[in-house]
């Protein structure tokens, strides 16, 4: 139950945050993206992950979550959801909007209607706006 609930969830984590940070869409992270993408993830590289990332140009999306699901088996992953916050925060004014959590959706494939957003993000705040805070990201992370 909780073991396959959580690595189904790693997974769509770091599949979510590879295509965040693949910003030149070529289906490979490099050195500079790889970092980024794992600092999101509440982890640093090794240098010998970076010698392999540099020398092979870069990291593909499965040797990327097989990379980071080593990390998890050895205790060497942190998720701070917070970090993550600023991902969907794209106007940094404090609030994940529908519209900002539907970009982020669309980059991993994901197409949810914004009414369907918008029901979803009042639904999570006490002010019935279709927007939410850290806060309550956090607690529904």
């Amino acid at each position: 139950g909780d073991v396959y609930k959580r690595q189904t969830q790693s997974t769509w984590e770091y599949k979510d945050v590879f295509v965040y940070y693949d910003e030149d869409c070529n289906g490979k992270l490099d050195l500079n993206e790889a970092q980024k993408a794992a600092n999101a993830l509440g982890l640093a590289l090794e240098s010998n992950e970076i010698n392999q990332i540099s020398g092979r140009g870069g990291i593909g999306s499965s040797e990327f979550q097989e990379m980071m699901k080593e990390k998890e088996k050895k205790g060497n992953i942190g998720v701070n959801f917070g970090d993550a916050f600023p991902l969907f925060d794209q106007d940094s004014d404090g609030f994940i909007s529908a519209t900002e959590l539907k970009v982020v959706l669309k980059k991993v494939g994901v197409d949810i209607a914004l009414p369907e957003l918008e029901i979803m993000l009042k639904s999570a705040n006490d002010r019935d706006e279709p927007k939410i805070n850290l806060k309550e990201f956090l607690r529904i992370m």
